[in-house]
């Protein structure tokens, strides 16, 4: 319990000296280095290289795994081509309702 009292002084003091909108733009920027972390590990479950993938060459891999962001066929075909399907869910921040917006 002490942990999370801890944690929560934590960010509080951050947001007192750096202010709301600077830690959001932070946690965003974190958010989207995360993304391009998971997509290569991804690919790596998948027992793939760059150079493998079909329908895609290396250098556009490349570019894909390093975007800040991208559409989202974009991600359907990266995701189909790794020889996996994709699930995009959409949750409410009141009651953790989840609705599936796409599968396949």
């Amino acid at each position: 319990m002490k942990s999370k009292k801890k944690s929560n002084n934590f960010f509080q003091k951050l947001e007192t000296k750096y202010g709301k909108a600077y830690i959001q733009e932070v946690n965003e920027l974190a958010d989207k280095k995360i993304l391009k972390i998971k997509l290569a590990q991804l690919r790596e479950t998948a027992g793939k290289k760059q150079s493998e993938i079909v329908g895609f060459s290396q250098a556009s891999i490349s570019k894909i795994e390093s975007r800040n962001d991208m559409k989202i066929s974009t991600l359907i075909d990266y995701v189909h081509a790794l020889g996996m399907e994709i699930e995009i869910k959409a949750s409410s921040k009141s009651n953790n309702k989840r609705v599936l917006l796409l599968k396949g």
